[in-house]
């Protein structure tokens, strides 16, 4: 996936005078559905196991982390909401 758009908004907030920026993957939005598995239907390496589902979050962080520093970077979450019937996010474990 080409992440090129997400380096260059948050090298601006920081020029603009903000501390840091915020990664939204929450309630719903694009990250929030790679994650949860009831949304997440791909069958590449972006789908299917705990570890596929996450890997499109750490790339943006990833991204973000080496534009700005990761002393600026945040990402918030919502593992257990269901938001517009997507389901709880589900982690498969061995007990």
């Amino acid at each position: 996936m080409q992440l090129k758009l997400v380096t260059v908004f948050p090298h601006k907030f920081l020029i603009s005078g903000f501390d840091g920026v915020e990664i939204h993957g929450a309630h719903g939005f694009l990250i929030d559905q790679f994650l949860k598995d009831e949304i997440n239907d791909r069958t590449d390496e972006y789908g299917g196991s705990l570890e596929n589902r996450c890997r499109f979050a750490l790339e943006v962080v990833d991204v973000v982390v080496k534009e700005i520093g990761g002393d600026k970077v945040g990402i918030r979450l919502s593992p257990f909401a269901d938001y517009s019937e997507s389901g709880a996010f589900t982690v498969e474990c061995d007990t």
